[in-house]
């Protein structure tokens, strides 16, 4: 079977910008909860209509028996789609039969930030393993290197270090491995 070629999971590309987002400021974050595996499916029929939304995926490795390697681009947080639009956008997310509901977001800011920092660690290339909600350990900030100023919850995994960055509303995240020394604590 052939592979597919990866589709958008960010429309416009230029979504976090923020000179866009100073021009969309009556537009909010929505979570569109997905019907199983049903994510793509949305985010094709979402560019079909011009709606601005992101879905942060990543590059999953898999080795065959026979020992070919498949490559796939996943969803990062499975069954979500974060939809940035008005309520008629909304609405017509709800009719394309992908969806099973949609969440409001009440800190826009916030949200946006969250999705940038996770959008940044995609794009820097990093090991991401996505995390259920971790609540405990030090709030940190990167303070050098391609992902200064990523800010999240350091915590130790086997000895090491992780820094894990949540998208709050989901009470989901990713964390990548990290250097202590590259990290300030943050109040």
């Amino acid at each position: 079977m052939p592979l597919l070629p990866r589709e958008p999971n960010v429309f416009p590309p230029e979504l976090f910008n923020p000179e866009y987002l100073a021009q969309h400021t009556e537009r909010e974050w929505w979570v569109l909860y997905t019907l199983a595996r049903r994510e793509k499916d949305l985010m094709r029929r979402l560019l079909g209509s011009g709606a601005s939304f992101y879905c942060p995926v990543v590059v999953k490795r898999t080795r065959a028996p026979s020992g070919r390697v498949h490559v796939a681009h996943v969803p990062l947080f499975t069954s979500y789609v974060f939809l940035h639009g008005d309520e008629m956008a909304r609405y017509r997310a709800l009719t394309t039969r992908c969806v099973s509901h949609a969440l409001a977001v009440k800190d826009s800011g916030e949200m946006t930030r969250q999705l940038q920092q996770i959008e940044r660690l995609i794009s820097a290339g990093c090991a991401l393993q996505h995390h259920r909600h971790i609540a405990s350990g030090a709030r940190v900030r990167m303070r050098r290197g391609p992902l200064c100023g990523i800010e999240g919850t350091m915590f130790r995994d086997e000895g090491h270090s992780r820094l894990f960055v949540a998208v709050d509303v989901v009470r989901q995240g990713a964390s990548l491995a990290i250097e202590d020394a590259d990290l300030e604590r943050i109040h």
